[in-house]
């Protein structure tokens, strides 16, 4: 949901659920996170090289089962988007605008487009590519493959594919979108569309969702017309494995701000407290904490990340 308020909040500190990305669980959507890690690091991909089936072939896998699940044919979708990257394709081969840069990168109207990038944010998208490494936020996005190896906000969405592999956030979603998150998916509004995500989901409005694998910590303000499945082919998230990274680290207060960059995070590592700003790095030397860099804060959600690896962690807030 937006955040659109400034708060400080402690939290209490246990239980404490902690996901990282080395599940072994549900292995085309951790390849699908595997290979979009390598493309933001990679350097000199071309739109005309793109033939990537290590991208392709998952994606497909998990297409396939939500269509057997589901009846939804979002398999064409993808396809169209995906293939159009090649020249040699036809359909969306006017996708001709490609960027690749590790850098953070902001636009704002991305159409048609394949767009690569460490994090960045996108005003408008619409039937394109999007490929970020910690971060992507986009304010608008229609017709969109959306993944992001740690987070992914949307303002307001249509016919979105969202792959995120710890946290989704998505204020509006209008129509047959599917949201598939390896730990937590926060939701204001969301409509005849798919959310798969293990870990944790809060929606506040859910009409016509189809649910795969959901979460025993589930909270919906307001549903009808949904319908919950469980999958345990693997090809789908079904759960995700903890972390050591928070028995060592404990986070005692947050504050989170509608920019994102000016959230804060205070920590305590062996009895000392710490004030942690986005970007900011643990040091404690010949400790498992040394070297995590925070890279975001939302509302009861934190990620860090060290070494092309996260872990993220949800913690219940004192209400």
């Amino acid at each position: 949901m937006n955040k659109i308020r400034f708060l400080l909040v402690l939290l209490v500190l246990f239980p404490q659920q902690v996901w990282a990305e080395e599940a072994q669980e549900a292995a085309p959507f951790q390849a699908i996170m595997h290979r979009a890690g390598e493309l933001t690091a990679a350097d000199g991909i071309t739109a005309r090289e793109w033939n990537d089936l290590q991208l392709e072939k998952p994606l497909a896998e998990i297409m396939g089962q939500i269509r057997k699940l589901t009846g939804r044919d979002n398999q064409s979708r993808v396809a169209e988007i995906i293939h159009g990257l090649s020249e040699e394709n036809k359909g969306f081969a006017r996708l001709a605008k490609f960027r690749n840069t590790k850098l953070v990168l902001s636009t704002g109207h991305l159409s048609n487009s394949f767009f690569i990038t460490r994090k960045g944010e996108i005003s408008h998208a619409s039937n394109s590519v999007i490929i970020a490494d910690e971060s992507i936020d986009v304010g608008h996005a229609n017709h969109c493959l959306i993944i992001a190896r740690g987070v992914v906000k949307v303002g307001h969405g249509n016919q979105n594919i969202v792959l995120a592999g710890h946290y989704a956030d998505i204020a509006h979603d209008r129509n047959n979108s599917i949201i598939i998150a390896g730990f937590m998916a926060d939701i204001s509004h969301i409509n005849n569309s798919v959310v798969c995500v293990p870990g944790r989901v809060e929606i506040s409005h859910a009409d016509q969702v189809v649910f795969i694998n959901p979460p025993a910590d589930i909270e919906i303000s307001h549903e009808q017309n949904s319908q919950k499945i469980i999958d345990k082919t693997g090809i789908l998230p079904l759960s995700a494995v903890k972390s050591d990274l928070f028995d060592n680290l404990q986070i005692t207060q947050i504050v989170t701000h509608r920019l994102s960059k000016y959230a804060l995070a205070v920590i305590k590592v062996k009895g000392r407290e710490m004030l942690m700003r986005i970007g900011d790095t643990v040091v404690n030397p010949d400790d498992i904490t040394d070297g995590w860099r925070l890279i975001a804060v939302e509302d009861n959600f934190v990620l860090y990340g060290k070494d092309g690896q996260y872990a993220s962690a949800y913690i219940n807030v004192e209400k």
